[in-house]
């Protein structure tokens, strides 16, 4: 996976859908922060 986030990789197919984990999992990251940090706020 780190190869393909370099741009190393043979398969520019997988180096996408990579990258769209990736992406998606800092989404993801980025929402439960945030609801974290709400929920602290109400109690």
């Amino acid at each position: 996976m780190i190869i393909w986030l370099n741009g190393k990789g043979d398969n520019p197919f997988l180096k996408l859908i990579s990258m769209k984990i990736v992406f998606f999992a800092l989404q993801k990251y980025h929402f439960y922060k945030i609801f974290e940090w709400i929920t602290s706020i109400r109690i």
